[in-house]
């Protein structure tokens, strides 16, 4: 595999989705990691994998960005505090007084340490600047949290029937890794279904029979 714009998958040209902010070799070793452990074969296993890797790249990314979205909304956070902890005055010099201290947070060490002041005079920590910028994305956050649920369970409903295919075609060799957790999986879900239905499921020792 190259770490191209465009990668072969089996003859078919796969264009990984990853923003310009993303890497490419990043995407393609992960990619080189699930072809490892599951080892597909032709072009529809390779496709499926390839699927696999792209929901996967899915919920990694919006759990960087759970991070990212709390981490910028700190200055607004700290603004808001500001707003209410410094002595009131008139509203032009109130709001330059509470602009330089936000800024000064970030950017300056003897200023960082006058906000800190000011907060433990109100009982306060940077906990606080934590709290309230949770506060003020908290919806984006339960939209990516609801997202990131919905990834999840495409990872699993991709992940348990390609990989219990493929591993009862080779279930000779000993399962590891992502496999073995997905098999795992899906031996679980097949003995579920058998049960459902009346019938007596396999046991963990045979694992072949569930997985067909």
């Amino acid at each position: 595999m190259n770490s191209s714009a465009e990668q072969n998958s089996g003859g078919v040209n796969f264009t990984p989705p990853l923003l310009i902010t993303e890497s490419q070799e990043q995407f393609a070793s992960l990619c080189r990691e699930l072809e490892h452990e599951i080892q597909p074969k032709g072009v529809i296993e390779q496709t499926f994998v390839r699927g696999i890797a792209c929901i996967i790249w899915d919920i990694l990314r919006f759990r960087r960005y759970k991070t990212t979205i709390l981490n910028s909304s700190r200055l607004a956070a700290l603004r808001g505090i500001l707003e209410q902890l410094v002595p009131h005055q008139e509203y032009e010099v109130h709001q330059r007084v509470v602009d330089d201290l936000t800024r000064g947070w970030f950017e300056n060490n003897n200023v960082k340490t006058k906000v800190a002041k000011l907060l433990r005079k109100f009982q306060m920590d940077e906990a606080a600047i934590e709290a309230e910028a949770f506060r003020l994305c908290s919806e984006d956050l339960e939209r990516l949290d609801r997202m990131l649920t919905l990834a999840e369970v495409r990872r699993e409903s991709a992940s348990l029937p390609t990989i219990a295919n493929i591993s009862g075609r080779a279930c000779d060799k000993p399962p590891t890794g992502f496999l073995k957790a997905t098999r795992c999986r899906a031996s679980s879900r097949c003995a579920s279904d058998l049960t459902d239905r009346g019938e007596r499921p396999a046991s963990c020792g045979e694992p072949a029979q569930c997985a067909q």
